[in-house]
């Protein structure tokens, strides 16, 4: 065997070394879409017309509806206080509401957010702007940047407490995704399982 032979085996093995210890670092965790949700309300008593339907996706500024104060002669359009989606509307046109009633609620483009939890171990390697990659079922691995990381353990939520590769001690992660277009911010829904995947 010549030393070019030699060579090659020694980059070869060393290649698959480090394909090992990254496979061995590389961490994998089960995580939830989670939104800050704006609601919409009614400021006194009064009527809505032209609202617009569940599931739509506007721009900031546009028209949600108008409001019709009780016994006013006008109405007084409401618009969309940023980018986003219209996750439920509460109302219907002409319908009698009191003041305070909740007419939608709206979720801001950029309001999501993925929550994982880690045990102790690995909670106290990672660190605010690391970036994870998140995976849904519909889409190619999606960049999120650690935005939150709790300090004191945490319980599980339901729909994440079948996590047995998890220890006794939870700790809260929160991802902000870092490009939200419209077909992300679809996929990415509020009470959507996903999975999340870095290297430590």
């Amino acid at each position: 065997m010549n030393r070019y032979k030699v060579l090659v085996i020694v980059i070869t093995l060393s290649v698959l070394a480090g394909a090992l210890s990254a496979c061995r670092n590389r961490v994998h965790a089960e995580g939830q879409v989670e939104g800050k949700f704006t609601f919409m309300s009614m400021p006194t008593d009064g009527a809505v017309s032209s609202i617009i339907q569940t599931g739509a996706f506007v721009k900031k500024g546009q028209l949600l509806y108008h409001f019709c104060p009780k016994l006013a002669k006008s109405c007084h359009s409401v618009y969309a206080p940023h980018e986003g989606k219209v996750y439920n509307v509460y109302v219907k046109d002409g319908q009698p509401l009191k003041s305070g009633a909740v007419t939608l609620a709206f979720l801001p483009r950029y309001e999501l957010f993925v929550v994982f939890y880690l045990d102790r171990e690995k909670q106290e390697k990672l660190h605010l702007n690391d970036i994870v990659n998140v995976y849904t079922q519909d889409t190619r691995p999606i960049k999120a940047m650690i935005s939150y990381i709790s300090y004191r353990p945490s319980q599980l939520p339901v729909s994440l407490s079948n996590m047995t590769q998890m220890k006794e001690a939870y700790y809260r992660i929160e991802a902000t995704p870092l490009i939200q277009r419209k077909v992300k911010f679809r996929h990415l829904a509020p009470g959507k399982t996903v999975e999340v995947d870095f290297n430590l």
